[in-house]
């Protein structure tokens, strides 16, 4: 079964795969490389770009240093709290665990839940009563009235 397929059937009918590889990719070293190289790229590259932009803010407002300075502690700031909840909330989910449940059972934002075909496609899916279902050799289709 293709991961695509299990997916969807697992977001339709709720079926859980066949095997937990279905969901889970193991990362190879390229991957993971090429993530941390990503991470670090942004890590220097936002408080750069907002420096850049103070600089520029007081070049046009003939304000001194006070905006560059500014928006180098704010981009530096943010990089240092996305960092901050990057690294522990992966940890803090253990406090929602009570008497050795299984962390299985704790709830994670990224976990696919199942839902009905209705709110995949965004609402009601009734066929109205009077919609004329003539078939192609002229019988008549059921509407599933009754």
């Amino acid at each position: 079964m293709s991961r695509t397929r299990a997916i969807v059937d697992f977001m339709i009918k709720g079926a859980k795969p066949k095997s937990s590889s279905d969901f889970e990719r193991v990362p190879s070293d390229s991957s993971q490389m090429g993530d941390g190289f990503v991470k670090a790229f942004e890590m220097v590259l936002t408080p750069i770009l907002f420096c850049l932009l103070g600089v520029f803010l007081d070049f046009k407002f003939g304000t001194a240093p006070i905006l560059t300075l500014g928006f180098l502690f704010f981009g530096i700031a943010g990089m240092v709290i996305k960092l901050w909840y990057e690294s522990f909330a992966p940890q803090s989910s253990s406090r929602f665990l009570q008497n050795g449940e299984s962390s299985s059972r704790v709830i994670r934002r990224s976990q696919i839940k199942p839902v009905e075909m209705g709110e995949l496609l965004g609402g009601d899916l009734e066929v109205p009563s009077d919609l004329d279902l003539t078939l192609d050799d002229g019988s008549k289709a059921d509407n599933g009235d009754g």
